[in-house]
Order: C-alpha cells, then structure tokens, then sequence
C-alpha cells in the first residue's frame, strides 16, 4: 500500500466520525437490553475502518505516531466527544452480536475486536488525556468481557478463520483471528 492508502483510510475514518458525532444518547438501553440495528452498523463500520487504517499503516510501516498530526488530533477529539457511546457500543456489540450459532460473521466481529485493539494500543501514549479516554474505554467497554465472550465463542468455532481468511500484517497478539 502506499501512503496515500493510510492517508484514504484516515479520510474515511473522520467522515465516519462525522456521521457518528450527529448521534447521541446511549447506545443501549438503561438496562443494555435494548439495541438498535442503526447503531450496531455504525459502530461496526467505525471500528472495521480503524482496523482498515492499522493494516495500512502496519503495510506502510507506519504507526500512528508518525502520521499527520491533524489526523491524529481529530480522530482523539472524535474518540473523546463520542466516549461514552464508544463504551456502550463495545460492552453491548460483546453481548448482542457474538454469538454461538454462527449468524454473525466470524470476520465481523474478528475486524471489529481488531479495530477496538488498534484504537487502544496505537493511540495510547500520545496525550495523557488521550490516555485517560482509553482507560475509560477499557474500563467502561469491559473489555475483558468482550474477551471472554470471543473466548467462550471460540471454543465453539475453532478454527476461527482459516490461514487465508486472515487478513495480512494481522499480528499474533490478535488472538480471536487464530
């Protein structure tokens, strides 16, 4: 890929921003017990195209870090505007779309638990108001629930994706591809 491909990416990232930053609210219920299609498809999107920007960079052997400032500044202003929808579209995606009788793509949730790490390791470090955002986000998004849920997953599907399916430059410590 060449740079102007991270650069295409970036572009298509904040566009997706913008259109989520027109939403408010919560993304579920008060209970988590309500959820809506809309709003599943936006989060999806959102994080399939941040694991779109880590394979471009990883490609261009790029991190974040070393991309254009603007980009990188407005994607945290985006993030930290949207945090709490961010957390409820995590904590709720983990428990309405993973699920064992396979309806839900593997490669979906796969791209989606990818972009989530992408936005949780490559931008930490940046800012230590950034870094507290993406405390908040592990904390708050419970993580380490989405994780057990993939685990629990996993189990019933393994093999998850076949060698083939997993896109290039995806990096072991991905686990839920392998």
């Amino acid at each position: 890929m060449s740079e102007a491909s991270s650069l295409k990416v970036w572009d298509e990232l904040l566009k997706n921003f913008s259109t989520l930053s027109s939403k408010t609210g919560s993304f579920c219920g008060e209970r988590g017990d309500y959820i809506n299609m809309e709003q599943i498809e936006l989060g999806r999107n959102l994080f399939d195209i941040f694991f779109q920007l880590f394979l471009a960079l990883r490609a261009e052997n790029k991190t974040v870090k070393l991309s254009p400032k603007h980009l990188i500044e407005k994607t945290m202003e985006y993030v930290t505007e949207n945090q709490i929808w961010i957390q409820s579209f995590i904590f709720c995606y983990s428990l309405t779309q993973i699920e064992l009788d396979g309806a839900m793509p593997t490669e979906l949730i796969c791209q989606v638990r990818s972009g989530i790490q992408f936005l949780l390791e490559d931008f930490s470090g940046i800012s230590t108001e950034f870094d507290n955002v993406i405390s908040n986000l592990k904390l708050e998004g419970e993580i380490d629930d989405f994780d057990n849920h993939l685990q629990i997953w996993r189990g019933f599907r393994y093999p998850i994706m076949p060698p083939e399916g997993i896109p290039p430059n995806t990096p072991a410590e991905h686990w839920w591809w392998f």
